[in-house]
């Protein structure tokens, strides 16, 4: 393999698609929302895809990024400054998202990602910009209480919401397995890789 595609394989692809497979171990037909579209998220989208996420949503600021998404496998774009993210995602998906990564790390990514999460979903912190940002988390929304979901009984909503939020960080190293690195590698030789 030449040292151009190893080196991407040992960085942007193995956290990206490593934190969509390892990490998060995205199941077919979950949805999958991934903020930033550099490197690392679009390697995350061609993980998603790899995986058979049913919905898999990029979100960034620059149009040829979202363009170049398409191509690792999104199957819908949110130009962030056009739309809000959390209600252009819930336009996409009411009942809210099951994965959620954010490869940006700043505060309001990290909590938009919270507010579009399906009750048991999970927003996977992996992009860090500063070490003093903080976020702020409605305790009663994390744990899956914060409304009945339309036309829902308040049985059926109160046995989904036992189901809380997850929020995990994930670092590039946690998304990496030996297994993982062997798949990606035979993928990349196939040319199917992330």
């Amino acid at each position: 393999m030449p040292f151009a595609q190893a080196a991407l394989l040992g960085c942007g692809v193995v956290t990206g698609a490593g934190a969509v497979l390892n990490t998060a171990n995205v199941k077919p037909g979950e949805s999958v929302v991934i903020f930033g579209a550099g490197g690392v998220g679009l390697n995350a989208a061609s993980g998603a895809r790899l995986a058979g996420a049913s919905r898999i949503v990029v979100i960034d600021i620059q149009p040829k990024r979202l363009e170049a998404a398409r191509g690792f496998g999104a199957t819908d774009v949110i130009d962030s400054t056009k739309s809000k993210p959390v209600d252009a995602v819930r336009d996409l998906l009411p009942g809210g998202v099951d994965h959620v990564f954010d490869f940006v790390g700043l505060k309001v990514v990290a909590e938009e990602g919270l507010a579009m999460l399906a009750v048991g979903g999970a927003l996977y912190l992996v992009g860090v910009a500063k070490p003093e940002v903080d976020i702020s988390l409605n305790i009663f929304a994390a744990i899956g209480g914060q409304r009945r979901e339309p036309g829902r009984s308040r049985v059926e909503t109160d046995r989904i919401a036992r189901g809380q939020r997850r929020l995990r960080g994930a670092r590039g190293r946690d998304a990496q397995s030996r297994r993982g690195h062997v798949v990606l590698t035979v993928l990349a030789r196939q040319g199917d890789a992330p």
